[in-house]
């Protein structure tokens, strides 16, 4: 029933088969069900947009499912990034809250505020596992990077910190 009611809310604004083609291509791209009405209404738009041109040789199905896909990994890509984001702003307010147990004034936990902003969220991980203790190792083999590269990291952050002012 839900099936039918989402497609016929698009009727004579799209032939039915392109409507069951942007189901399916999300469907065969992970999307929940839960998501695809979502992801109809904002590819529906681009497939309206769409201008077939028979000349170049293929049918219009195969443009069309190569342009559908192209925008359903562009709004997987979109979400994995503000997933990301959030995730990376949990990790910073830990951060600052692991930073003011160890400073009572307000003005060098501003500072340190201020600086965090400018770490990514590759560099707060790190910061947050310097914090608890662990060893240069230890996080460069949680994190599946070379302990070098995360030692070379962890001088960026320091010298990002010195040129604030923050450190020695």
């Amino acid at each position: 029933m839900r099936k039918r009611a989402t497609q016929n809310r698009y009727d004579g604004l799209l032939e039915p088969w392109k409507i069951q083609l942007i189901t399916s291509r999300a469907k065969r791209l992970g999307f929940r069900r839960h998501d695809l009405e979502d992801v109809q209404q904002e590819v529906i738009m681009e497939v309206v947009a769409f201008r077939f041109d028979p000349s170049k040789g293929a049918g219009e199905s195969t443009p069309l499912t190569a342009m559908i896909d192209h925008r359903l990994k562009t709004i997987r890509r979109k979400a994995a990034r503000y997933a990301a984001k959030v995730a990376n702003a949990g990790d910073a307010l830990t951060l600052e809250k692991a930073c003011l147990v160890y400073e009572d004034s307000t003005a060098v936990r501003l500072d340190v505020m201020t600086a965090m902003t400018r770490l990514t969220g590759e560099e707060i991980a790190i910061c947050l596992r310097l914090i608890q203790g662990q060893s240069v190792r230890q996080i460069a083999r949680q994190l599946k990077r070379g302990w070098h590269s995360v030692n070379r990291t962890i001088r960026g952050i320091r010298r990002r910190f010195q040129a604030m002012g923050l450190g020695h």
